[in-house]
């Protein structure tokens, strides 16, 4: 009745964590499928002053590695996708090249995979979708 928000559920129906920060999360059984991203050069957060990779006990690789084993452990379907290059922030500017740039279609293969498209409310519908064409 009067059509709002109010029977749509809160819970996302998944998590897409691309070179996150909050790697020490402990993730529980009724957290939604995860899609974990970095790659293994990614030396932490650029410029951003907050940001401290010890507190990581190691690299963004390692320390994501860790997490995928986290959700494992927890029960969650979980997949992860490490990049041997492509530092933080390689996104989705298509300004360079090599396996990495090419993690949108991992991320719908996935999608498609573990999230069918009628269980979903929205979804993207390619890859261009993600592209931003250096307007970052």
């Amino acid at each position: 009745e009067g059509g709002g928000l109010g029977h749509v559920s809160p819970r996302p129906d998944f998590q897409a964590l691309v070179y996150p920060h909050m790697l020490g999360v402990v993730p529980h059984g009724d957290c939604p499928p995860a899609f974990l991203l970095a790659a293994t050069d990614d030396a932490g957060g650029g410029d951003d002053p907050t940001f401290e990779p010890a507190e990581l006990g190691g690299e963004v690789g390692d320390a994501l590695a860790r997490l995928f084993l986290r959700f494992r452990e927890a029960g969650v379907s979980v997949e992860l996708h490490m990049f041997a290059q492509g530092a933080h922030g390689f996104g989705l500017r298509p300004l360079r090249s090599g396996p990495v740039h090419h993690w949108p279609e991992r991320f719908l293969e996935w999608l498609d995979a573990t999230c069918p498209p009628s269980h979903l409310r929205s979804r993207p519908r390619s890859a261009d979708s993600f592209v931003t064409h250096g307007r970052l």
